[in-house]
């Protein structure tokens, strides 16, 4: 798969991206999400009536690890787990990107710039992307609302933060 490598224009230099890293990383976290955050999207959808995921970048995606959306009778569209969306492309791709480090984000964008998805747009305006990514640092979440199916809808991403690192949204 192409991906894995990027060079930078200026320098002309070969580095490893941010793919790499999620190829080892990527699933070796099953139990944990299992028994802890399974149940918890479950209660959540029992309360609220509305669907919840967790996504974790996968490549230049953001894959749905758990999903409550099945369970949901609010639900417009149902995510099953292995689904995945562009990750500049939605609001989960966004937060888990405001909560990199900086050097991390900036890797991510440089990487999603060059991506021939059309979806990965707006990695090729960074400047933009940062005014995103401070709204979303200073609220703790992002909300968007959209229209699917002739059916407006809000999604709530908020960071999930393990070991002080970001794991997904």
């Amino acid at each position: 798969k192409e991906g894995y490598i990027v060079r930078d224009k200026q320098t002309k230099k070969f580095s490893l991206s941010p793919a790499v890293h999620r190829l080892s990383n990527g699933f070796d976290d099953e139990a944990w999400v299992a028994e802890i955050v399974n149940p918890l999207l479950r209660k959540l959808t029992k309360e609220l009536s509305l669907p919840a995921i967790l996504a974790v970048p996968i490549g230049e995606s953001m894959m749905v690890r758990s999903s409550s959306d099945h369970e949901a009778p609010l639900a417009i569209q149902k995510l099953n787990i292995g689904d995945d969306a562009p990750m500049m492309d939605v609001p989960t791709g966004h937060v888990y990107l405001a909560y990199c480090n900086d050097e991390t984000r900036a890797k991510y964008l440089a990487w999603l710039a060059q991506s021939e998805n059309r979806r990965q747009s707006l990695a090729k305006s960074p400047e933009w992307f940062e005014k995103i990514v401070e709204k979303i640092r200073s609220q703790g979440y992002l909300i968007v609302e959209f229209t699917q199916s002739k059916h407006r809808s809000v999604a709530i991403a908020v960071p999930v933060i393990v070991n002080g690192k970001i794991f997904g949204s």
